[in-house]
């Protein structure tokens, strides 16, 4: 329905499950609503809610373990899962062409029950998470959206991602229901300069940064992860010239971080039917690159082995 400057939409969609395997047979209706709110060219406003009951699939009938990949398994006991979601969002934003400036917030936030909850056990380097029925909730709410602002007599266009967030939830550990929470953060900052047509220079980052809270006592140390990536593009006539730099910042560990760095370049040139083309990646030779993760309640560090330097030629003709 659209209303001058409103607009609605309701969805109501009806669904009946049945799972024979389970013996199970259930009705679900999963209302959506959408309201928007365009006050003027520059601003607009909308709010979404919904509610969304799902269901598992076969492989939670399965009464033995399973792998997911060569060291975690899954232990379903046979118990089919029941999700009930409940999502909301505020958003707004507000854009201005003749001055460049864009602006967006957004606001989330979620609620999920199960009729089950997981235990996590490790043995012998092997995780195993455990499904049990008892009922679980979980919390997330987040804060997101952009700024965009351009200096079109300059050739400059700046734009700032950001995302805020937090996620709570239980899951048992030697037979008690154990809460954890986890915060984030993370910013995308971007600059796009062109003080000429032949000439283009790009930089862009992702900011990361957080950590996690397991019951009352124990604090997994905060990761600050920072990607930073330099494009620098020249093209003149039949010449084209692109370098790359990219370098990683990534905490390991409370106490130990490592930052790697990495160059390409590559050249290309035309003249009647010939093509010419040169890359060379991996300039600075890096062998591996590590980074640490957090997941729910572990954190784990992974190794990646690099391909080494590589330089290649090619040449083309056009018949």
């Amino acid at each position: 329905m659209i209303l001058h400057k409103w607009s609605l939409f309701l969805n109501l969609p009806f669904q009946w499950t049945f799972i024979p395997e389970a013996g199970f047979s259930h009705p679900a209706l999963n209302p959506y609503l959408f309201v928007n709110y365009k006050l003027n060219y520059a601003w607009r406003f909308s709010a979404r809610a919904g509610y969304k009951e799902s269901y598992g699939n076969i492989t939670d009938l399965y009464s033995t373990p399973y792998r997911i990949n060569f060291r975690n398994r899954i232990v379903s006991n046979g118990i089919l899962p029941i999700e009930r979601k409940q999502s909301y969002s505020l958003y707004g934003e507000y854009k201005s062409t003749v001055h460049e400036f864009f602006f967006t917030l957004n606001l989330n936030y979620l609620s999920n029950w199960s009729n089950r909850i997981y235990e996590q056990r490790i043995e012998e380097n092997e995780v195993s998470l455990i499904s049990h029925p008892e009922k679980n909730y979980s919390h997330n709410w987040s804060v997101n959206g952009t700024l965009s602002k351009g200096f079109y007599d300059w050739g400059i266009k700046f734009s700032l991602s950001y995302l805020i967030g937090r996620n709570e939830a239980k899951q048992l550990s030697n037979g008690k229901r154990l809460p954890f929470r986890s915060d984030y953060m993370q910013y995308e900052p971007k600059i796009i300069w062109t003080p000429s047509r032949s000439l283009e220079i790009n930089y862009q980052s992702t900011i990361y940064y957080g950590g996690s809270r397991i019951g009352n006592d124990t604090n997994l140390s905060p990761l600050l992860n920072v990607v930073q990536k330099l494009g620098i593009a020249y093209n003149v006539s039949s010449v084209d010239i692109r370098l790359s730099l990219d370098q990683y910042h990534n905490d390991i560990s409370r106490d130990k971080s490592i930052d790697t760095f990495f160059a390409d370049i590559s050249l290309g040139w035309k003249t009647g039917k010939w093509q010419l083309t040169a890359n060379a990646t991996n300039l600075f030779n890096k062998k591996e690159y590590r980074y640490t993760q957090y997941s729910t309640t572990e954190s784990y560090t992974s190794w990646v082995s690099l391909r080494p330097r590589e330089f290649l030629v090619k040449v083309k003709y056009k018949f």
